[in-house]
């Protein structure tokens, strides 16, 4: 074995299949059990938070977890998009969130390892937690209004969740410089 896993780097692997599962069933058209496996897929999610809270998080738990919310996330709105739902989404809400993760990926790749180089615990936005919340809400919503054939307008959703998409990659941002900043260009 490469590295010994904790529960919580376990479930957070497990998330990357799930997402491609996923996907699946939401481009073949079942979305009664899309919008199952979601909400199995989110759960996952806080439940692997609260073991390495629990437990305390992993050397790798560090990378597992983002990359695996990452690829969850991207691939639900893929699936979500591409899907032959009645109503969908604007193409703004992947390509935002999407694009976002990837241009912010490396530089909370860098935090992660430097703040396990200098054993510090590495700076996330809360912004983020909420952010990850909204967006896991906006996907039951799409779906669940195409299940049940509800009448509802995206729009204000979607304006919630870009807006906080991107409040959030900017507080990120913002902490991860002002952390660099502290750490790696100390006055002499």
């Amino acid at each position: 074995m490469l590295f010994k896993a904790s529960k919580a780097d376990i479930i957070s692997l497990l998330r990357i299949p799930i997402a491609f599962i996923l996907t699946f069933t939401l481009l073949k058209g079942y979305f009664s059990l899309s919008l199952v496996i979601f909400i199995f897929g989110a759960l996952s999610d806080f439940f692997d938070g609260y073991l390495s809270k629990l437990y305390g998080k992993s050397k790798y738990g560090v990378f597992i977890d983002p990359v695996s919310d990452r690829v969850f996330m991207g691939l639900s709105l893929i699936g979500v998009y591409f899907s032959p739902l009645d109503r969908n989404i604007s193409k703004f809400i992947p390509l935002l969130i999407i694009g976002q993760d990837i241009l912010l990926s490396p530089l909370g790749f860098y935090m992660s390892l430097l703040s396990l180089k200098r054993n510090m615990k590495a700076k996330t936005s809360p912004l983020g937690k909420v952010t990850t919340l909204l967006q896991y809400m906006f996907v039951i919503l799409v779906l669940s209004v195409n299940i049940f054939r509800v009448s509802l307008s995206f729009t204000p959703f979607e304006i919630l969740v870009i807006l906080s998409s991107i409040a959030s990659g900017v507080h990120h941002l913002y902490i991860w410089l002002h952390t660099l900043r502290r750490t790696v260009y100390q006055p002499p």
